[in-house]
């Protein structure tokens, strides 16, 4: 593989990341040629084409010098199907500051480059926003979401087709698309380069490795897309994808192959050459995020041709579609961290104003753990800290996001101690322990009102009910200290209901008993939340007579008709599969579904944002079809309502006013 010819084509499709160990990353680059070239036969001479053009201006620029920053607008489609898949704004943001941050030679790492190389790290003057223009000329933040109903993906480009349910891209002439998506198996990422089909040019990216926000150690610094958008501008791997190979670069040395994790420097390679010192920190290697630091000129120089009158890439020169772009700059680290006003569970933190700031990102920890907790967009120069632990140490760090779009390195971590809880007995008595587990269940009265405690972390309270076929059910969970849910089981484990209201709301679940049976109640605490000295109470209410609203929910259900054959009657739309009553609603909404047999039914609310407000889990047959939420805990706007039965998936609009 040691042609030019041959070593154009086998990176046309950039390297699939996968793990072969904890720290282990590698290419499935042929697998993925084979296919496109079996489709598409004339991208070869494209691509020879395109290399041409690149040597021919690389050798009359070999030293690629200050020259115009290039501005390359960016759409982020996100393709989610879970709500950890649709990952925030801020989560995309921060893949935007890495991309400036390595392209711009404003990484913290360069400042660390060996000695060898330090001269070589290339700022290579492309700058990377998100579209504020939308193709048809309409304004967007350069973030577009798809719920799509695909679980995963793989390198075979499915997620850039409607027609796979994926998302088409946009003008990839004048937009650099990047598709965020669970891969299967380990991916990480993968990239077109240029000369691939304008249908499917671009670059994808797992969603736990994108940007810094939310993603897996140790690609968790965004440089698995800086990697991969170096493809997208017709870099190589530096190792050229074969032992010793060549990656078009002059300046960047030899390497026996991929390199992984992070190697002490300097690494010595003696299979290409006497005492070779590799680039191991240079993007296009294998190394963890962290180790990774710089481009070289030579790479600057190869990128910089795609945007010259005649290079594949000279459409983005000029772009307009970011609005007005700033180049980055870098603000003032903040100092004089300083803590007023610490309690228990809260603490006010101070530090310097700068006159520059736009903003402020503060991020704080637990002493114990590693993972930080992010809070960006802070306006002033001060932060309550809600919600801690007591009697614990934090660190926390600031820095300053500058008004001319750049930002500062953190401050050095500051550290604090919480005060100490003073804990008072408990004012109630849990009758009903030891009930942790499904075998422990306790017995409970229907119609009476009983306390009990979730007194400790992992504590769940289980318990256990008799009701006769055809009787109506309300489980009714109030008072509550903290975050708690209900969940609802027959006597064969199968969950009828849930009741996972947010915060302290309290917990309903109401039913009628299809048959005569032994049902199980657990409640348990969100995210492990408890309080040992506040009891909790419930109770289980029977009755014969039909019960036809929710609790407190004061909705006029009249005109709604129960299912009858194989339509529903009073006009619902059977092709939409579920009708949503009242709409607009102010409090109640019952959901009428067509099932297709006896199973359970999920129910889910999200807000314009594609954030999950509501999740119910209900049992419905053809009998008992209709579900009734409660909305009066939720902001007024706009939503979705999903229902999920087994393989059938339906959507309407509601508006809450």
């Amino acid at each position: 593989m040691n042609t030019r010819q041959t070593l154009v084509a086998l990176l046309l499709v950039c390297a699939t990341f996968s793990f072969l160990s904890a720290q282990n990353r590698t290419c499935s680059a042929p697998e993925v040629l084979e296919n496109l070239l079996k489709s598409n036969p004339e991208i070869q001479e494209r691509v020879n084409d395109i290399e041409r053009q690149t040597q021919a201006f690389v050798q009359r620029n070999p030293s690629v010098s200050e020259r115009s920053v290039i501005n390359i607008p960016v759409i982020v489609h996100v393709v989610y199907n879970t709500a950890a898949e649709n990952i925030s704004d801020a989560q995309v943001q921060s893949q935007i500051d890495v991309l400036n941050k390595d392209f711009r030679k404003l990484n913290v790492e360069a400042a660390s480059i060996p000695s060898p190389f330090f001269n070589l790290a290339a700022n290579v003057e492309i700058n990377f926003c998100l579209a504020q223009i939308t193709p048809t000329g309409t304004a967007i933040s350069g973030i577009d979401r798809y719920r799509t109903s695909k679980t995963s993906w793989t390198s075979n480009d499915d997620m850039k087709r409607p027609i796979k349910d994926g998302v088409a891209p946009w003008d990839a002439t004048h937009y650099l698309n990047i598709w965020v998506c669970n891969l299967g198996n380990g991916s990480l990422g993968y990239s077109s380069f240029p000369g691939a089909p304008l249908s499917t040019d671009g670059v994808v990216i797992d969603y736990r490795y994108f940007g810094t926000i939310n993603t897996r150690s140790p690609f968790n610094l965004g440089r698995t897309t800086t990697h991969e958008v170096g493809h997208w501008l017709n870099l190589f791997h530096i190792w050229g994808d074969t032992r010793c190979g060549d990656d078009h670069i002059d300046d960047t040395p030899l390497h026996h192959g991929a390199n992984f994790g992070c190697p002490a420097s300097p690494a010595y390679n003696n299979s290409c050459g006497n005492n070779i010192v590799e680039m191991t920190m240079n993007f296009m290697d294998y190394t963890n995020d962290a180790c990774m630091a710089m481009f070289s000129n030579g790479q600057k120089a190869r990128m910089r041709a795609l945007f010259v009158q005649g290079g594949a890439r000279y459409s983005f020169v000029e772009s307009t579609l970011c609005g007005a772009v700033v180049k980055p700059t870098v603000c003032a680290i903040p100092t004089n961290i300083t803590l007023l006003n610490v309690a228990e569970t809260t603490a006010k933190i101070t530090w310097s104003r700068d006159e520059n700031a736009r903003s402020y990102t503060l991020e704080y920890k637990a002493n114990n753990v590693s993972n930080w907790i992010v809070i960006p967009n802070i306006t002033v120069n001060s932060f309550n800290l809600n919600a801690l632990d007591n009697s614990i140490i934090y660190n926390v760090r600031v820095k300053t996001i500058c008004n001319t779009g750049g930002e500062s390195e953190f401050s050095a971590i500051f550290n604090f101690a919480t005060n100490t809880k003073v804990v008072i007995p408990s004012s109630c008595s849990d009758n009903f322990e030891p009930n942790n587990n499904r075998s422990s269940a306790q017995r409970i009265n229907t119609n009476k009102i009983e306390k009990a405690l979730i007194g400790s972390l992992g504590d769940k309270d289980w318990y256990y009910f008799h009701a006769a076929a055809g009787m109506n059910c309300t489980f009714s969970l109030t008072n509550l200290p903290a975050d708690y849910d209900v969940k609802l089981y027959d006597s064969k484990l199968r969950l009828i209901r849930s009741s996972e209201n947010m915060g302290t709301a309290n917990e309903s679940i109401t039913f009628t008993a299809s048959k005569t049976d032994s049902f199980l109640v657990v409640v348990y605490g969100y995210n492990g939340a408890f309080d040992a000295n506040s009891c909790y109470t419930f109770s289980i209410n029977t009755s014969v007579t039909a019960i036809t609203q929710i609790e407190k929910v004061s909705v006029n259900f009249e005109g709604f008709q129960s299912y009858s054959g194989n339509r529903f009657e009073n006009g619902l739309d059977t092709e939409g599969g579920i009708k949503v009553f009242p709409n607009p609603v102010t409090e109640g909404v019952a959901i009428q579904i067509a099932p297709e047999s006896e199973s359970n039914a999920v129910i889910t609310l999200t807000n314009l944002s594609g954030q999950t407000v509501m999740t119910e889990m209900r049992w419905v047959s053809k009998s008992a079809n209709i579900v009734k939420l409660d909305l009066s805990m939720i902001p007024c706007g706009l939503y979705f309502v999903t229902v999920r039965q087994g393989n059938q998936l339906w959507t309407k609009k509601l508006m809450k006013k």
